[in-house]
């Protein structure tokens, strides 16, 4: 249901990560994997209101934010990510590498970036910058091309989901702003 008025509201665009449990070919579990769930998803993102009585989707402890889009597949421990400044990879990587170069420097230390192009992009932080050179807190899992985005992005992770106004007219996100 497309309600013109809500959409008119929704000046935000994130996109939709899902936790998954991927392991190492030894078997290790590896932590803080999240796939795409979806793109392009356009939403109001508004701080939450001080008062206990503003709290969001009940009193959940914590949340930062509100999140309000139409009906979509978003769930508790999702991750919304937010673009906010882009840049490319200049050079390609090879999985396991903590150093990109990208062709603007336009990102700062202490980051979020989404790094590569929709199911094969990853998560992960700037730790250093010099130039170009970016430094990054995880290795890479994924080999990466030319010219694939580099993407400061805001994360925020659902810890609330509710039908706000009933009948699937839209939904309303609690989140929280996560820091690197």
């Amino acid at each position: 249901m497309s309600d013109p008025c809500l959409l008119a509201l929704m000046r935000d665009v994130v996109s939709i990560r899902r936790p998954r449990v991927a392991q190492t070919g030894l078997g290790e579990v590896l932590t803080g994997v999240y796939e795409l769930a979806a793109t392009a998803v356009p939403c109001a993102l508004q701080p939450r209101g001080a008062k206990a009585a503003e709290t969001l989707v009940g009193r959940l402890e914590g949340a930062t934010h509100a999140c309000y889009l139409e009906p979509c597949d978003v769930q508790v421990g999702d991750l919304l990510t937010e673009a906010k400044v882009g840049d490319t990879l200049q050079v390609a990587v090879v999985a396991g590498q903590t150093q990109v170069t990208v062709a603007v420097g336009l990102l700062q230390s202490g980051d979020r970036v989404e790094v590569g192009l929709g199911e094969c992009s990853e998560l992960n932080s700037v730790v250093a910058v010099d130039g170009q050179q970016v430094t990054l807190g995880t290795a890479l899992r994924a080999a990466h091309s030319v010219a694939e985005p580099v993407t400061a992005v805001v994360v925020y992770e659902v810890l609330g989901v509710e039908d706000q106004a009933g009948a699937g007219h839209h939904l309303r996100l609690a989140v929280r702003r996560q820091e690197v």
